[in-house]
């Protein structure tokens, strides 16, 4: 648990459960404006999100971002793009943004088990339990058979969020109480 008494371990799972993000390159898109985006944009956007990652491993966020950007721009409908720059503005604390490209990507492939879980762990980040707990649900019900360990681990976090979070609902239930007691006392 970490200082807040909220179990830290779910950035890590994550990093673990995302060790390989890269996924098929989709056959076809649509671009913002609905309409399909060319096999060259879709390769070109490939190469740039490639580009993207050797930034990352260089450890340049900037140039990370920018690459990521530039592939969501080509190809807009690939959650993975918008998956991969989630994570990386999430590193950089930029939640707000992290969410939206999280949400944009669980919203294209609703069926990608690693955005809901970059969007359970900014949850997490943002002390959102309520919305975690559901997020980490939905990733539960499709997480593929070949992730037992990760299945498990996510299943005790969630059970162990809904503990913490009852627990917190009763003190403050019970700390309501206190204080209605004292107002009362007082007149």
């Amino acid at each position: 648990m970490d200082s807040t008494g909220r179990h830290s371990w779910l950035p890590i799972l994550i990093c673990v459960g995302l060790g390989c993000v890269l996924a098929i390159p989709s056959l076809g898109g649509n671009s913002q404006d609905g309409k399909p985006v060319s096999q060259a944009a879709m390769r070109k956007a490939e190469v740039v999100f490639e580009k993207g990652h050797k930034a990352l491993d260089r450890k340049d966020h900037r140039a990370a971002e920018r690459c990521y950007r530039q592939a969501v721009s080509l190809n807009p409908s690939e959650g993975r793009y918008h998956r991969q720059l989630g994570l990386l503005l999430l590193r950089m604390s930029r939640g707000q943004e992290a969410e939206r490209e999280a949400l944009i990507a669980t919203s294209s492939d609703p069926e990608d088990w690693r955005s809901l879980l970059v969007l359970a762990n900014i949850y997490h980040l943002e002390g959102r339990d309520r919305e975690e707990v559901a997020t980490c649900k939905r990733a539960l019900a499709i997480l593929p058979e070949e992730e037992k360990e990760l299945h498990g681990k996510l299943q005790q976090h969630v059970a162990d969020a809904e503990i913490a979070m009852r627990q917190s609902a009763e003190k403050e239930r019970h700390k309501r109480q206190i204080e209605e007691q004292r107002f009362k006392n007082a007149y």
